[in-house]
């Protein structure tokens, strides 16, 4: 085979660069023929990693509201696909699982604020009928209970993706560009709690090897107060960045934006207590 070929192998159009203009072939490199690349685009076709995948979180952590930004203004061929970004950050979450939030156990959800009241009746006339207790249902229950939290969570996007188009109706977005927002914002707070999850229990383990007397209530309770100063900061400094406010304009913002996200989070937790119900 031509090392360089002056025309493309697959249409005969005369080259221009390393893809072909009219058939976007790219001219395959001595390099792209080992084994290497060959196992590296099999796991980039698995999922989906056509951009460094750890440049990609690096950035969703470190520059809030930068990517969304991009995918606004047409820089996206320098990003991982959206969705796909969100599917792995979802995956590792729930291998990990290190906060019960997106997926509630049966007790958890019995005594929900919102939907706790009709929960527990809804689950004592099936009980009722089954003739179940309790603790049976449970079981059913939560063994259902992480697979379908880890395939509803997506439901906070466009939910959250509504409110915000409802806050920034006069700014003229397209309800993709905050759906677009939601995406990236739900990722970080799944990133967000992986990365401060592996850090705490990285120290515990390293503080209870070496003997050091610690409280642990404590230490979690401040591992708690860190997450929300974290998503806090995160919020205020991505929404200036992806909606090009000023600080004053961010400040005013916050609150209901923080607030509808609370919001969602309390529909997707009913929505998901509502779909388990019914099918176990």
């Amino acid at each position: 085979m031509e090392e360089h070929p002056s025309t493309c192998l697959n249409c005969n159009t005369p080259l221009r660069g390393k893809f072909c203009y009219v058939c976007g072939q790219k001219v395959i490199e001595p390099n792209e023929r080992t084994v290497l690349h060959f196992i590296y685009q099999f796991f980039g076709a698995a999922f989906f990693l056509e951009n460094n995948f750890f440049k990609n979180l690096w950035v969703l952590l470190s520059r809030p509201g930068k990517i969304p930004l991009d995918f606004m203004e047409g820089r996206r061929k320098r990003w991982m696909p959206p969705f796909s970004l969100f599917l792995l950050i979802n995956l590792f979450y729930f291998w990990f699982a290190p906060l019960s939030d997106l997926n509630l156990t049966l007790k958890e959800q019995l005594y929900q604020p919102h939907h706790g009241s009709l929960a527990r009746e809804l689950v004592d006339r099936k009980l009722e009928r089954n003739q179940l207790s309790l603790e049976e249902y449970a079981e059913k229950y939560n063994a259902k209970s992480t697979n379908y939290a880890n395939s509803l969570v997506i439901l906070q996007v466009p939910i959250f993706a509504a409110f915000l188009s409802l806050l920034y109706w006069r700014k003229r977005y397209y309800y993709v560009d905050h759906f677009m927002y939601a995406l990236y914002f739900c990722a970080f707070t799944l990133l967000f709690a992986l990365v401060q999850s592996a850090v705490l229990y990285t120290l515990v383990y390293t503080l209870q090897m070496t003997g050091i007397e610690f409280n642990a209530n404590v230490f979690w309770q401040l591992s708690g107060i860190v997450f929300g100063v974290s998503i806090l900061l995160y919020t205020f400094f991505s929404l200036r960045k992806t909606y090009s406010q000023k600080y004053w304009q961010v400040a005013v913002a916050l609150i209901p934006v923080l607030f509808f996200f609370v919001v969602t989070h309390f529909m997707y937790r009913s929505i998901l207590f509502f779909i388990i119900y019914t099918v176990t």
